[in-house]
């Protein structure tokens, strides 16, 4: 699992339904993937309802990037808005707000701390590196790497390194076993045609990155949405995911 904020509601519908059918699952996790990942470990199968309360905390940064409508009202809105904030802005939220946040939330808790089995994946920019993260790896300096994605947030420094979610290339993981079930929302988004220079790269990024997920996955059983959604962030779009699953799983049957 991997993706970004748009398939935080789909994609949780899909990993509710196979946890309950699937008693020992095996999670290669990156972006808010990990953040699914994380949850699942701490509270098992009824994980989203602890992972929504979560994310709609008074105080957390996370609330304003899911609650903020207009920044899904078009696939180039984020880039826009980042333009408009002007050239020195690195990223539309403040990372440090964030970190206070999950500090306060986590404490000093390590991945090691754990109790199923996830993979949270990384990629390092200055050595052009995918790494699985160690088990002594603070939980928040987990998160701050797979949540820097942009535009929302910049590159973390840790240890030497800079840290995106590998899911910014390929929108999953990139290591992961041959019989894995690949997840993935955002094959389904799409980019109307560009109408300037910055919406022309957006979307040649874009593609890119589709790209480079069909390429991972060829060969793999994939679970992706089959029809556009109208919100992204309700109940009707975690149903859905949950309604895919089951399709999913009745017909390996």
């Amino acid at each position: 699992m991997g993706g970004f904020f748009e398939g935080f509601y789909w994609e949780s519908g899909v990993l509710e339904s196979i946890a309950k059918k699937e008693k020992a699952l095996n999670l290669y996790t990156s972006s808010l993937g990990s953040l699914r990942g994380l949850f699942y470990s701490l509270y098992g199968v009824n994980f989203f309802g602890r992972l929504k309360d979560f994310i709609y905390e008074k105080n957390n940064p996370l609330r304003e990037v899911i609650t903020n409508t207009e920044l899904y009202n078009s696939r180039y809105a984020q880039t826009t808005a980042l333009i408009k904030l002007g050239r020195g802005k690195m990223s539309l939220y403040n990372p440090d707000n964030l970190k206070k946040f999950l500090e306060g939330y986590f404490g000093n808790q390590t991945l090691s701390s754990l109790a199923a089995n996830v993979s949270f994946e990384v990629f390092e920019l200055k050595n052009k590196e995918v790494i699985i993260l160690k088990k002594e790896t603070r939980i928040v300096d987990m998160l701050m790497m797979e949540l820097a994605f942009p535009p929302y947030y910049s590159y973390y420094e840790y240890q030497g390194g800079f840290f995106i979610p590998t899911s910014y290339i390929s929108f999953v993981p990139q290591k992961f076993p041959k019989d894995a079930v690949i997840i993935s929302f955002d094959p389904i988004l799409t980019y109307p045609y560009p109408k300037n220079t910055v919406e022309i790269l957006l979307k040649v990024s874009y593609s890119r990155t589709l790209k480079n997920y069909r390429l991972l996955t060829e060969g793999f059983n994939t679970i992706e949405p089959q029809k556009q959604l109208k919100d992204y962030f309700n109940m009707s779009a975690f149903f859905d995911g949950q309604n895919q699953a089951n399709n999913f799983l009745e017909a390996k049957v």
